[in-house]
């Protein structure tokens, strides 16, 4: 992150303690990416904050690591999200994993928070199966462009080309993709949440954007 704050509290984080109570357009994600992996598995949730995701994840049939910067994050995994499935562990990127250990990885709204994005791709390739899967989400700086005011703990927005042509350099074939519209942007640049669920619509651009990937 720009401010290397790992706070709970820092405002980039979802702090619920149930998975009802995480915003809509978080869980959607989830979901989606949920859809493309194959049951059972053993994966990872890295950056997973509070592990809700991490539980959805495992809710689906799944045994996950679950990796994030925040010990906050984690202490509350631990007392709200743990499961006999997941294993939640407090590390700082950048981290090295065991190489060809995992059939899958979810890495939802972090990758703008990292300053070297090919180093954590390459990390993703080194530590996946062949043919596992990739759950990647990122702002679309298409749509919602990166304004350093307003995302202060982000480092960069991929464009839909930038992001689809980095994954493939890594060695990443998109299966699915998908787009959500999340927020009314004012004048001033305010981020205002519209109503609603903001489902992941399939093959359409959003201010988000979510891409399924398998390694070759």
């Amino acid at each position: 992150m720009s401010q290397k704050s790992y706070s709970l509290n820092s405002g980039e984080r979802q702090i619920a303690t149930s998975i009802d109570g995480i915003r809509a357009d978080h869980r959607n994600r989830y979901t989606f990416g949920i859809e493309a992996v194959e049951a059972p598995g053993y994966g990872l949730d890295v950056f997973c904050g509070n592990g809700y995701g991490s539980k959805m994840i495992a809710m689906a049939g799944h045994t996950v690591l679950s990796i994030d910067g925040s010990q906050d994050a984690i202490e509350l995994a631990h007392a709200h999200y743990e499961t006999s499935e997941i294993l939640f562990c407090q590390k700082i990127w950048p981290f090295r994993l065991p190489k060809s250990a995992f059939d899958f990885a979810f890495c939802l709204e972090s990758i703008e928070h990292i300053p070297d994005s090919d180093a954590f791709l390459h990390e993703m390739m080194q530590c996946l199966r062949p043919g596992a899967s990739l759950i990647l989400s990122t702002p679309n700086e298409d749509l919602m462009p990166f304004d350093a005011k307003h995302h202060i703990f982000h480092y960069r927005h991929f464009t839909q080309d930038a992001i689809f042509s980095l994954l493939a350099t890594h060695g990443f074939d998109i299966v699915k993709w998908g787009g959500q519209i999340v927020y009314d942007i004012a004048i001033d640049g305010r981020h205002i949440p519209l109503v609603g669920d903001a489902p992941v619509l399939l093959d359409t651009p959003g201010q988000f954007l979510t891409i399924c990937c398998r390694k070759r």
